[in-house]
């Protein structure tokens, strides 16, 4: 399934009137999205969709699993991401309007954000299990935005490298061609968008990170100035380079997902330098 970008559904819902027929089309649109993201999750959680191939009909996860050989790795998610699906659909059929600018949208979070609902490992054994007492700043500004946190993806280990090889999942490869490099660090987080598993990716970027993978999956990447986004609650590999930045479709997908994430946090001192700034 080829998800439609959160411009297209901006503006499906941007048409709404009081007519019947708009609304079921406005519905149709954005049940498009909840559906992508509730088979996404249905992947993650192991569970089987049949879908329906030239061979007959497949469970969807063994069918992902044939289309990529395993090597578009992800992490567990969480079973409430259905029930967050199911209300801001239910929010938006009911007041036909939006929660917030990432109403419903999927995310796919690089796994060096800490989410206080799952496991942040950093591509490391060693921390395996580990499950952060709270959010980092970009997460809870997503979340405010009324973004659903899909999944975390791999990446090279603490972010170190560019080939997107861990411990945790061992090594992510490019879904258009899976005998190449998927970029990284942020290679996981390329993969999945690439792969339409979600329609924003979020990565971190040292020197290359959200670069590398948004050039070879043929996505938009944005590395922002230090100090626009807060680094708290990233686990850090060269804090004085380090930002993190959205993977998206389209660039327009990608400036909304970066104006979300902007703003000043008391947390990372830095963020003080962009307020007051004007982005063009």
């Amino acid at each position: 399934m080829i998800h439609p970008s959160y411009t297209e559904l901006i503006e499906a819902i941007n048409t709404n009137s009081e007519d019947d027929d708009t609304t079921m089309s406005l519905n149709s649109r954005y049940s498009l999205v909840l559906a992508a993201s509730k088979r996404a999750r249905q992947i993650i959680a192991g569970s089987k969709p049949m879908v329906e191939g030239a061979a007959g009909k497949k469970p969807l996860s063994v069918a992902i699993d044939e289309l990529y050989k395993g090597k578009v790795k992800i992490l567990p998610g969480k079973h409430e991401d259905e029930e967050e699906a199911a209300a801001a659909d239910a929010y938006l059929k009911e007041h036909h309007a939006l929660q917030g600018p990432l109403h419903g949208i999927p995310v796919m979070l690089k796994d060096n954000f800490n989410t206080s609902d799952m496991p942040t490992t950093a591509g490391s054994i060693a921390l395996k299990g580990w499950v952060p007492p709270e959010n980092a700043f970009v997460v809870e500004k997503l979340k405010q935005a009324g973004a659903l946190i899909l999944a975390k993806t791999n990446l090279h280990e603490f972010a170190i490298w560019g080939e997107t090889i861990s411990s945790i999942l061992g090594q992510t490869v490019n879904p258009y061609d899976l005998t190449r490099t998927p970029g990284g660090s942020s290679g996981g987080t390329g993969a999945s968008i690439a792969a339409n598993i979600g329609i924003i990716g979020m990565g971190t970027d040292t020197i290359n990170s959200v670069r590398s993978p948004a050039s070879a999956n043929s996505l938009v990447g944005i590395r922002p100035t230090i100090g626009l986004v807060s680094r708290a609650g990233i686990i850090p590999y060269s804090l004085t380079q380090d930002t993190a930045g959205p993977i998206c479709r389209t660039v327009e997908d990608a400036v909304r997902t970066l104006d979300v994430i902007v703003g000043y946090d008391e947390k990372d001192a830095e963020t003080a330098w962009s307020v007051g700034q004007k982005r063009d």
